[in-house]
C-alpha cells in the first residue's frame, strides 16, 4: 500500500516538472490553470530551480501526518532537499 502511495506521488511530480516545461501556447483548459498557479508560485530564489511546495505534498497520501515531516527532516538533514521560505509559503528545492 505504501509502495503504491509513493508512486503515485513519483507519476504526479513527473506531471508538474513535464507541465512545467511545456510551452504555454500549447496548455490549454485545467493544465494551463494548474500551469499559472505553479508560475505563480515561483519566486526569486526558487526561479529556474525544481521545487514543490508544501501545500503539494500534504495532499499526497503517503506523506500525511507524522511520517510526511519525519520523510522532509531526514531529507533536509541530508541535503537532499532544500528549504526556502517566502511569499507565505513554504518551498522544497531540490538540487
Amino acid at each position: 500500500m505504501v509502495l503504491l502511495d509513493r508512486q503515485s506521488s513519483v507519476l504526479i511530480s513527473l506531471y508538474l516538472f513535464q507541465l512545467l516545461a511545456t510551452p504555454m501556447r500549447k496548455l490549454w483548459g485545467g493544465d494551463l490553470a494548474k500551469y499559472q498557479e505553479y508560475k505563480q508560485q515561483e519566486t526569486k530564489e526558487v526561479k529556474g530551480t525544481v521545487f514543490f511546495c508544501a501545500s503539494d505534498v500534504k495532499g499526497l497520501p503517503a506523506f500525511k501526518g507524522s511520517t510526511g515531516t519525519s520523510v522532509l527532516q531526514v531529507l533536509r538533514h541530508l541535503k537532499r532537499v532544500k528549504v526556502v521560505s517566502g511569499s507565505g509559503e513554504t518551498r522544497y528545492v531540490l538540487p
